[in-house]
């Protein structure tokens, strides 16, 4: 609670400490299950299906903490730099086909990388990929999704799926995948939220919750969903029921993080 008070206070002052969240993102926060309503002007959300979301994969780096990623081909996995900064292909377990952690198909990693700009400045192109080492087979429980054009608008309404916390005691991993929805605010409002945090490479929105608790858990993971692409991976969620701190994606669309997926994917 203590660590919304104060990012709250920060935001509505005009600013936000970047070393704080920064210290939050990259720290192993206590992870949560589910999602339940908090208040109306929180997106909340609700178990998902593998079969609904097939492009959603998780990995766990160093039997210590989980990330979800998204398929975008048949080799390659899109997901936050904040899950694969420093990690190397040996750490990490990809599994896909499952709406559960602990289930479904596991699948050898023969690469991980994260966008050289990373966090210069704070959360920017905040991107990396995994590349597996055989090519994926599909399925109806395994299908990858679009990446959306070069400089596309992201605007609108969103769908979020994901499994929330990036860290957290093994015991205390959400389970199963789940799916909410957001609404992208224009750039203006995100700038004035955080004057010194936005950059073309950042998107923000609405709030929403991937947790069981009755307040915000600080979702640090998930991937934004619209028109059958993937055009985001969420940077941090705001602080729950307070429009001035909204939660930040990077925008795959974005010319330095679209160039980065284009140049060494070819996709």
């Amino acid at each position: 609670m203590w660590v919304c008070f104060i990012f709250y206070l920060l935001s509505v002052s005009g600013w936000a400490d970047t070393d704080a969240l920064s210290s939050e993102i990259h720290s192993a926060p206590k992870a949560r299950k589910g999602v339940k309503l908090i208040d109306s002007r929180v997106s909340t959300g609700v178990s998902s299906n593998i079969e609904e979301d097939p492009y959603q994969v998780s990995f766990k780096v160093d039997n210590a903490y989980y990330c979800g990623g998204v398929l975008i081909s048949e080799k390659d996995v899109i997901t936050p730099a904040h899950c694969t900064y420093g990690v190397s292909p040996s750490q990490v377990v990809l599994r896909a086909g499952s709406s559960f952690l602990d289930d479904g198909i596991i699948i050898p990693v023969a690469d991980v990388v994260t966008h050289p700009g990373y966090n210069e400045p704070a959360f920017d192109k905040d991107v990396g990929f995994i590349t597996t080492a055989e090519p994926v087979v599909f399925s109806k429980f395994i299908k990858p999704i679009a990446l959306p054009s070069r400089d596309r608008p992201l605007t609108g309404e969103v769908f979020v799926t994901g499994w929330g916390r990036r860290r957290g005691d093994v015991a205390d991993i959400p389970s199963r995948v789940m799916k909410t929805m957001a609404y992208m605010y224009d750039d203006m409002r995100c700038k004035i939220a955080y004057p010194t945090l936005m950059t073309r490479n950042k998107a923000c929105s609405s709030n929403f919750n991937l947790g069981d608790d009755n307040n915000c858990q600080r979702d640090t993971e998930g991937a934004a969903i619209q028109d059958g692409m993937v055009v985001g991976l969420v940077t941090f969620t705001g602080v729950c029921g307070h429009e001035s701190s909204p939660s930040v994606f990077a925008d795959l669309a974005a010319p330095e993080i679209r160039d980065f997926i284009s140049d060494h994917l070819g996709l």
